[in-house]
């Protein structure tokens, strides 16, 4: 009962078969059986109630509306730069699926002429391994007809201090306009920041291909958004309090 209820919880909150959610299924399991032995109604209420919120965000609506507010979309004039937030990192060095829908986004205002400037950030390599996403985004910046103007900012940890990298290269008294390319539900934290730290931003979200955020009409989708907003929401309230937008 225990595991169950972890498994349908944390699947709210973390996505795949990770070390965290392990962690949370094995708790589940020693809280429900210490919550089991001492009264078998709380235990099957408990579990009934996490089944039900399981299946509230999975089967209604909520988390289409969860994710009102977070998408902001700008109209798209020339720019000074094209900036393309970093993602996630395969063991192999290769870009996450989200990492590579933003960066995609990012080459055709580049291919369309928006820009001459691309900027793209990379995350710190992995703890234990010393893998990057340099070669990839290099391999497909080469598809592009010609080679634009191209800086890096690396070893990023998160938004903040991608926007703080950018404007150490790119200070915002001589490059005024900037796209900021990154996931839909991401836009309205990330564009904040760089706009703290003193630029004119123009929000342009990456389509998302791994999860169909315009009709979320199956089950996966719509836990994968009410996850994402969930994270986003809290995000952007740990970035107000401290001042970073």
């Amino acid at each position: 009962m225990g595991f169950t209820a972890s498994l349908a919880l944390s699947s709210l909150v973390i996505g795949g078969l990770t070390t965290q959610r392990a962690i949370a299924c094995v708790a589940g399991v020693i809280l429900g059986a210490v919550i089991y032995l001492r009264s078998t109604r709380v235990a099957w209420s408990l579990l009934t109630l996490s089944l039900a919120t399981w299946c509230l965000v999975a089967l209604s609506p909520i988390a289409q509306l969860f994710t009102n507010g977070l998408t902001r979309t700008d109209p798209i004039p020339s720019v000074d730069a094209v900036i393309v937030l970093s993602g996630s990192v395969t063991y192999d060095g290769m870009l996450g699926p989200e990492a590579l829908d933003r960066l995609l986004a990012g080459l055709v205002l580049i291919r369309t002429g928006h820009s001459s400037t691309l900027v793209i950030t990379q995350p710190h390599p992995l703890r234990s391994h010393s893998v990057t996403t340099a070669a990839d985004q290099r391999r497909l910046i080469a598809l592009l007809p010609t080679t634009p103007r191209v800086l890096v900012i690396d070893g990023v940890i998160n938004t903040r201090t991608e926007a703080l990298g950018t404007a150490r290269q790119l200070p915002p008294a001589t490059v005024h306009t900037i796209a900021v390319v990154t996931s839909p539900l991401h836009t309205r934290r990330a564009c904040s920041v760089f706009e703290h730290v003193g630029y004119h931003v123009i929000c342009v979200p990456a389509e998302s291909r791994d999860i169909a955020l315009h009709s979320l009409s199956t089950a996966s989708d719509r836990i994968a958004a009410f996850r994402m907003a969930l994270s986003e929401r809290i995000a952007f309230a740990v970035y107000h309090h401290r001042g970073w937008v």
